[in-house]
């Protein structure tokens, strides 16, 4: 009796682990596809497409799979992970794990030209131009046109068609 509840135990962990592992690669894909609809203003000598993550998240090695096979808008994709916002540099996404979300505030302090997601609800009322959330348990996410301009970028309106209104 002790090993079937131990059993069943050891599955329902192992399925949530795996439904998370699916959540951070239907982000990274998501990330991906959102680039069609966001213009950076680049020179054409920029060689790489960075994407950035501030501090640790499985989501970096999802990033990394995707990277290694496809490009954004013609640039090689590099994954850079910062422990911290003073770390910062010249990226064209910010990714935010939830755990780093209140650092979200820290970025008023850099001058930054680069889209920034999120996974935390109520984000994007805090900088955020893109944030993740779970909806009748699906991920989608939610856009913030404002904060896509106030970081000087341009967006395709096609992409609020599929983000949740």
């Amino acid at each position: 009796m002790k090993i079937k509840i131990y059993f069943i135990i050891f599955i329902l962990l192992s399925l949530a682990n795996y439904s998370e592992a699916q959540n951070e690669k239907f982000k990274a894909l998501y990330i991906y596809n959102i680039t069609k609809y966001i213009h950076w203003e680049t020179e054409e000598t920029d060689k790489e497409f960075i994407i950035a993550v501030l501090g640790t998240s499985d989501i970096i090695e999802e990033l990394k799979v995707i990277a290694k096979k496809r490009t954004i808008n013609e640039q090689t994709v590099t994954i850079v992970k910062y422990n911290s916002v003073s770390e910062i540099s010249d990226c064209q996404i910010l990714y935010i794990p939830s755990g780093k979300s209140d650092l979200i505030y820290s970025l008023s302090s850099k001058t930054l030209k680069c889209l920034v997601i999120t996974e935390k609800s109520g984000m994007t009322k805090n900088g955020a131009a893109i944030n993740f959330i779970e909806k009748e348990g699906v991920l989608k996410f939610e856009v913030n046109t404002d904060n896509i301009t106030k970081y000087d970028l341009k967006y395709n309106s096609e992409l609020l068609n599929f983000a949740v209104k």
